[in-house]
């Protein structure tokens, strides 16, 4: 919360508990109380509970729909008015406690026709499709602080799926692109947090048996940079939905390879199917 009050220039706190180790902390903790407290406060005063952005109501893993799904319960339960905004819908399994949550929103917009296909699936009837709130970004262009020249970005995440014809389709990839095309590749883990996207790069180069030619970029300094450095160069080949939207605001080359839904129906809101491939 600190680093997002200070980078937008908002109030922030922290999410609400929704497992056995947060509502540990929460109830235990000195400082977990106090955030929880704090968390409380902010959404029992605020007008409108908004859940914007990512593909968060999906099984996909389950984790995440018990996830965001306990925050908009928190909110109803508290007689909020509930936006849904920009969201991803699907896979499902459990449709019906997906489809009363986001029939009881005020307001419900997401950001692909196969999300639309999961709202009137579920008999979400006031559902509006919009785009993806990164195309209507304007950042500013410059020089990255990394030389992406004669470069292809490489934009994995750790997904459980595949796993090992993953790992070894994309080290040969890799090699491809620095021993036979003479490039080289730069690898950017999203999400700098998630130790598993920063292994899954590991693991890949090393088995490309590419060298120096293929790097792990970790000391990017904003979501601006990471913009600059697939701007200048050669194309994107990419897991991570974002990585894939910046190429086409880019207008760079991009191979998406689809893990869930949102990847493959990105290619098809920009009528480019052929350039995903499945997972």
């Amino acid at each position: 919360p600190p680093r997002t009050a200070a980078k937008m220039g908002v109030k922030a706190v922290g999410f609400w508990p929704t497992g056995f180790r947060t509502w540990g902390r929460a109830m235990f903790s000195p400082r977990g109380r106090s955030d929880f407290k704090t968390t409380q406060k902010a959404l029992y005063k605020c007008d409108i509970f908004m859940l914007g952005g990512g593909t968060l109501l999906t099984d996909e893993p389950l984790r995440s729909l018990w996830i965001w799904g306990q925050h908009l319960e928190e909110a109803y339960r508290a007689k909020k008015r509930v936006w849904i905004e920009a969201n991803g819908i699907g896979p499902l399994r459990n449709t019906p406690w997906v489809g009363e949550i986001l029939r009881r929103a005020e307001q419900v917009t997401v950001r692909d026709a196969k999300s639309m296909e999961w709202c009137k699936r579920l008999g979400v009837s006031g559902a509006r499709q919009v785009k993806d709130p990164v195309f209507e970004w304007s950042p500013p262009e410059g020089a990255p602080s990394i030389s992406t020249e004669n470069a292809v970005i490489f934009a994995p995440r750790y997904w459980t799926k595949n796993m090992n014809n993953m790992v070894e389709s994309f080290s040969e990839l890799i090699r491809h692109i620095c021993l036979v095309k003479g490039k080289k590749v730069i690898g950017i883990p999203f999400e700098k947090s998630n130790v598993g996207d920063v292994k899954i790069l590991n693991t890949i180069f090393e088995q490309s048996g590419a060298g120096e030619r293929a790097t792990i970029w970790k000391d990017y300094k904003d979501e601006v940079d990471v913009y600059n450095a697939i701007l200048s160069s050669d194309g994107v080949v990419g897991m991570r939905l974002h990585s894939l939207i910046f190429a086409a605001k880019a207008k760079v080359p991009f191979v998406g390879i689809s893990y869930m839904d949102k990847v493959e129906a990105l290619g098809e809101e920009l009528g480019k199917s052929n350039a995903i491939l499945p997972l």
